[in-house]
């Protein structure tokens, strides 16, 4: 446990040291201006209706932000460690680690829960942040209340947003351990990218139209973690030392 803490604190250590880091924030305030104005196109169309109406719909789509944005900049931010991990095999820093006693399981480990916690740290910030713009600067004066997610939101954001993550983190640091090419892990991070991002962003969508209630989103969270586990326990059964060693040497 102490060797696990090891990488993960010096992984932190160079993720919030590099430059790199905080390139990524202005891009997710720039994303959050999706936000902005989908509320502006959705505040036209029920303009005229009554309060407790504007109201109710108001509440509805900032429980979604809710839930929406802490993962959208997760997602992106996870991203940072496994560039990180690609540096670590060309300058052989990464065969020096598993020279150690630390089983290879235990740095898979390791870089998938640095990412996961940089990641998070950056989404949390970034998400109160874009929250308290959109609902005091633009919602506010409109219906004259705040409004804050509600406590499935904050629960979701808090638990299930993590697991997604870590599994995501699993299967990316995984792909890039055991191949030679690191565009490989781009191409794995950008499809679980499209699953994650897609599946809350159609249910945005559609559930709505159905007649369905957001809080259905913790549901969608649980499934990506089911199926993104069983992928990464499959893939911790084939990691050996043998494949990344092999992989470094490509």
């Amino acid at each position: 446990m102490t060797n696990l803490w090891a990488i993960i604190r010096k992984d932190l250590l160079e993720i919030f040291r590099a430059r790199g880091t905080y390139f990524y924030i202005p891009g997710m305030f720039l994303m959050s201006t999706f936000f902005f104005f989908s509320y502006f196109a959705l505040y036209g169309q029920i303009a005229n209706e009554k309060p407790d109406v504007i109201l109710a719909t108001t509440r509805v789509f900032l429980n979604g932000m809710g839930y929406m944005l802490p993962m959208l900049y997760a997602l992106f931010a996870c991203n940072l460690s496994s560039a990180g991990l690609v540096f670590e095999k060309q300058k052989r820093s990464l065969e020096s680690l598993m020279a150690t006693p630390v089983s290879i399981r235990r740095i898979w480990i390791g870089k998938s829960l640095s990412a996961t916690l940089s990641a998070l740290a950056i989404a949390y910030g970034a998400s109160i942040v874009a929250y308290c713009v959109i609902a005091l600067a633009e919602v506010y004066p409109k219906v004259h209340k705040a409004i804050a997610p509600h406590g499935l939101a904050f629960l979701t954001a808090l638990v299930l947003v993590p697991l997604t993550i870590f599994t995501i983190s699993l299967l990316v640091s995984y792909i890039q351990l055991v191949t030679r090419n690191p565009r490989m892990g781009n191409l794995v991070y950008g499809l679980l990218l499209l699953v994650s991002w897609g599946a809350l962003f159609l249910a945005s969508f559609y559930l709505p139209a159905l007649g369905i209630s957001v809080d259905y989103y913790p549901l969608i969270f649980v499934g990506l973690i089911v199926v993104f586990g069983t992928v990464a326990y499959l893939c911790s059964r084939a990691l050996t030392k043998e494949k990344v060693v092999l992989s470094s040497k490509g």
